[in-house]
């Protein structure tokens, strides 16, 4: 396949990938709310494919309240301090002349990535 047989090929399978996967997460959607109004949680059709409506719980923490309260009570010692660098005060020293620009330099880490992006055209505006 040459550049061009490439690109279209991309492109429509892109395209199909995309449409396709809305389509399963409305279906997905559909179906997981059917199960729970069937009262099934667990289906395996004649092929063998099985469906589980699985529910699962997520806990977070809302750190924002808890330190409010470690603090109140002064329990400081149940906060953690973590060193991070300062990237706005480190370029002020740099400019301030107090950090050698090398310093830095010699501590930038440059990773390539590669990635394709694919932009669909846009849509022209209707004419009143």
């Amino acid at each position: 396949m040459n550049l061009a047989e490439l690109k279209e090929a991309y492109k429509a399978r892109k395209l199909a990938l995309d449409s396709a996967k809305k389509e399963e997460e409305k279906y997905k959607a559909l179906l997981k709310d059917a199960m729970l109004e069937a009262g099934e949680s667990d289906y395996t059709d004649e092929a063998g494919y099985r469906f589980e409506r699985i529910v699962q719980e997520r806990k977070s923490m809302d750190e924002e309240k808890l330190l409010a309260e470690l603090h109140e009570r002064n329990l400081t010692s149940c906060i953690a301090t973590k060193e991070v660098v300062d990237e706005d005060a480190t370029l002020k020293a740099v400019e301030a002349g107090e950090l050698p620009q090398e310093v830095l330099a010699d501590a930038l880490k440059v990773t390539e990535v590669v990635m394709l992006k694919l932009t669909a055209p846009k849509k022209a505006k209707a004419k009143k």
